[in-house]
């Protein structure tokens, strides 16, 4: 059975996202960020758009950038499918 393999860049980055989730809530709200080094380096409403800038600025494989929506926690979703 094959293994996946991880980032380490990319589980740095989820584990920064959750330490500063609530300061991220109230700057990115809506949007899309891409973390890298333990900071955002691009945000946007497209998730498209934010990880080819974030590629391009880091020069990082995708996999390796650690690439959220910043949701609103109020909020509930359905799905009916």
């Amino acid at each position: 059975m094959a293994t996946l393999e991880i980032p380490t860049e990319f589980l740095e980055g989820m584990k920064w996202i959750q330490a500063h989730r609530e300061k991220l809530q109230d700057l990115y709200e809506g949007q899309w960020i891409a973390v890298y080094q333990n900071q955002v380096i691009t945000s946007g409403l497209n998730f498209k758009e934010v990880q080819q800038e974030a590629v391009k600025k880091t020069g990082q494989l995708a996999n390796h950038l650690a690439i959220v929506f910043v949701d609103d926690p109020r909020c509930i979703y359905l799905s009916l499918l």
